[in-house]
């Protein structure tokens, strides 16, 4: 069993979104606090879509190769479960055993989309979703290990107070905090539900359409974690293609020199002087 790096919400925090364990390792070294295994992230990495096309098995390993890299706490999407109670709490029992921190359960139907893309967003019952976090909590070692409940009402269409209806209900199950998601380009809905909620659990938040918001508002607002939740991967995909057309347009390599991480700087990031000193002592 690898150790387990508590993440702490009793204040606020904000996670940057990984999906290897080189993304997870540049976010460390620009100073993240707190690492995010997003679904879509992790998804499109393997060039599939954020529909459950990836098994949480294939995640799995994608995280015990995180979790050898990683020091920083790690939260894991675990979409809405992987299934029922069962599945989820078997999700649990893994993750929890393999070191990360956290695993967030979102309360929509299995198969899941992605809240951003048009199409079925229908949510399971309170009941339902109530029974899959207490199996969860049942099925975790430590109380440190975090549970968080996601809340879709508002993707689906639903309003402020059926959001904290459903969010109050799943806190009394003992979720240790609730994730409240919106794609409106406004962070009214957020932050009428923070006035609301006064506080009663941690709060978390992925500001992905409403993102001009300085997170000392979100901080004051009663937000614990905010999650950068998908931007790493977005930032790789843009410089990619961006290289990939210089490249063909000036069909020279200099042409990107300064585009691109130095080897030197690769080399550094993944500790190969380590690796030297590691070879006189060893060799």
């Amino acid at each position: 069993m690898t150790e387990r790096l508590n993440l702490s919400i009793s204040s606020f925090d904000v996670a940057m979104e990984m999906h290897n364990p080189l993304s997870a390792i540049v976010a460390q070294e620009a100073g993240f606090p707190a690492l995010w295994a997003s679904g879509l992230t992790f998804a499109s990495a393997m060039g599939c879509r954020d529909r459950n096309e990836v098994s949480w098995t294939q995640s799995l390993h994608n995280l015990i190769d995180v979790v050898q890299v990683a020091r920083r706490p790690i939260l894991f999407d675990c979409d809405s479960g992987h299934g029922d109670f069962n599945n989820f709490r078997h999700v649990v029992r893994r993750i929890e055993q393999i070191g990360v921190s956290g695993v967030v359960l979102e309360d929509k139907l299995f198969p899941k989309s992605n809240s951003f893309v048009e199409g079925d967003q229908t949510l399971v019952s309170v009941r339902e979703q109530v029974g899959k976090l207490r199996a969860g909590l049942d099925a975790r070692k430590s109380e440190h290990f975090l549970i968080v409940a996601r809340n879709e009402t508002m993707i689906s269409g639903g309003t402020v107070a059926e959001s904290l209806d459903r969010c109050h209900a799943y806190v009394e199950a003992g979720a240790d905090a609730v994730f409240i998601h919106s794609k409106r380009r406004d962070p009214e809905q957020i932050f009428d539900f923070l006035s609301q909620w006064k506080r009663r659990a941690p709060v978390v938040i992925a500001p992905t359409t409403y993102d001009d918001v300085h997170f000392d508002e979100f901080a004051h607002a009663g937000v614990n974690l905010v999650l950068c939740a998908n931007h790493s991967l977005r930032a790789s995909v843009r410089a990619m293609e961006q290289v990939c057309q210089q490249i063909l347009q000036t069909r020279r390599l200099s042409a990107v020199r300064e585009m691109v991480c130095s080897m030197d700087g690769l080399f550094s990031m993944l500790d190969y002087q380590k690796l030297a000193q590691d070879e006189l002592h060893y060799g």
